[in-house]
């Protein structure tokens, strides 16, 4: 009975490469890379055949491998917009909180992750490593540990931080030469530590439906594994057992249990790993770049493969940082607000002090010159006050004297004053009148003479 389809086959051949091929045009993540100078096209499964980009090349060195078929690419851009996705019913999973550094966090499967990478507290294991930042764009890793690990190159886990909060898987065995010691860290702990967040080391099996030869594990801590089969129910139908149970990982090595050269796929910065046994990768044990992969065996399931590896990589639980606020997360807000409200009072303070001191001193330099305008402004003074008296008579006047040899103009009545020395013209009113005193005895007389009549 075949094991793989003719679409298979065909997607295969397009997107990975046959043995002894090392040219590609993509990276990590394309489903359409382009491959050339095919040599074999029997087993034609892209393992085997991948050289590591040098190391010289960072941009090709930070492109991870993808070795394994994702079903046309996963759509992270519904898992931005929390849409659910079409690959397992986790949607309705109630979040589990997960002990990491002294603090809980929420994690819950098909969230982006994301959040600021902190330092652990003293006191807490690995103090003063940073944790946190990894996001859902983030969770494939390549085939090798130690892989997955945001802009951190190179093999093994040991002294790296914790992106995405839990520990990485640690194998259990002894190194045979210097170049597989990177397995065998012993930071860590063993499978049964306690301390490790999300629990123990435990393993599922996958056990394909049409062939007994692809046996798929998959290794990371209890509480991940749990979710995960509940994620995985849509592989079902590929799968001859329709929930697996987890088992514990064993701190010996009995048959059966994942070995590290059984890698196909590290996820979450190598916290989760998927196996297939029977396979048995020499370029683990070899220096980094010097071995090519050695090819998967042709009976393997390659649909049951997608949908493990697909499936997981979209499920597999992250914190959910949009929703999850930590002790540590209040904390960096009041020392943000503390730290602003110093730098704006030492800041602004003074700078504000300028500009009410500048406006103050333009508001008394407008009213200094409002002063100045009014007092240079001439008065205007009230007209006076009109009063009009009540007719009284006016005082007499004298108009004109008449000397010794002055002689009245009129005759007539000259001749009734004679022998007066002297006369005075009088004006009072309206009348006009002479009046003459007699010399010597002071006497007076007066008569009155017409207007026209008066003469100096």
């Amino acid at each position: 009975m075949p094991r793989r389809t003719a679409s298979d086959e065909d997607y295969l051949t397009r997107n990975y490469p046959a043995e002894g091929d090392t040219t590609s045009s993509g990276g990590y993540g394309s489903p359409t890379n382009v491959w050339s100078d095919r040599a074999q096209r029997g087993n034609v499964f892209g393992v085997g055949s991948y050289d590591r980009p040098a190391a010289t090349d960072i941009n090709a060195a930070r492109a991870p491998f993808q070795p394994l078929p994702v079903r046309d690419q996963y759509d992270d851009s519904l898992l931005r917009q929390g849409k659910d996705t079409d690959i397992g019913d986790s949607s309705s999973a109630d979040p589990v909180n997960i002990v990491a550094g002294g603090e809980s966090f929420k994690f819950e499967p098909s969230v982006n992750g994301g959040g600021n990478a902190v330092a652990i507290k003293k006191g807490q294991p690995f103090a003063g490593r940073m944790q946190g930042g990894g996001k859902r764009t983030h969770i494939y890793g390549t085939w090798e540990y130690g892989s997955g690990y945001l802009g951190e190159e190179g093999r093994g886990v040991e002294g790296r931080p914790f992106p995405f909060y839990v520990w990485p898987v640690i194998w259990v065995g002894a190194s045979t030469g210097s170049y597989d010691e990177y397995l065998y860290s012993t930071e860590y702990g063993l499978p049964d530590n306690t301390t490790r967040p999300g629990g123990r080391l435990t393993t599922l099996t996958y056990v394909s439906a049409s062939s007994n030869d692809s046996t798929f594990r998959i290794l990371t801590d209890n509480i991940t594994a749990t979710y995960l089969i509940a994620s995985l129910a849509t592989c079902n139908n590929l799968s001859s057992a329709s929930s697996p149970i987890p088992q514990n990982y064993a701190a010996l090595i009995p048959i059966g249990t994942p070995l590290p050269v059984q890698a196909i796929q590290y996820y979450r910065a190598s916290s989760v790993v998927l196996t297939i046994d029977g396979y048995n990768n020499t370029a683990a044990l070899s220096p980094m770049g010097s071995v090519s992969n050695v090819l998967l065996p042709g009976t393997t399931d390659i649909a049951l493969l997608n949908c493990l590896n697909h499936t997981i990589g979209s499920t597999v639980i992250l914190i959910n940082k949009s929703d999850d606020w930590t002790a540590g997360d209040y904390f960096d807000v009041i020392v943000y607000v503390i730290s602003g409200l110093m730098i704006s009072y030492y800041l602004f303070f003074p700078l504000g002090m300028l500009i009410v001191c500048w406006i103050f001193r333009g508001v008394s330099r407008c009213l200094h010159r409002t002063r100045q305008k009014l007092r240079r402004r001439p008065r205007v003074e009230a007209p006076p006050l009109i009063v009009v008296p009540a007719p009284v008579p006016l005082p007499q006047a004298v108009l004109a004297t008449y000397k010794y040899d002055v002689t009245p103009p009129d005759s007539e009545v000259s001749s009734q004053l004679s022998g007066l020395s002297g006369a005075t013209l009088v004006a009072g009113g309206s009348r006009h009148w002479w009046q003459w005193s007699r010399r010597g005895n002071g006497q007076r007389a007066q008569a009155d003479i017409p207007m026209a009549q008066v003469q100096n």
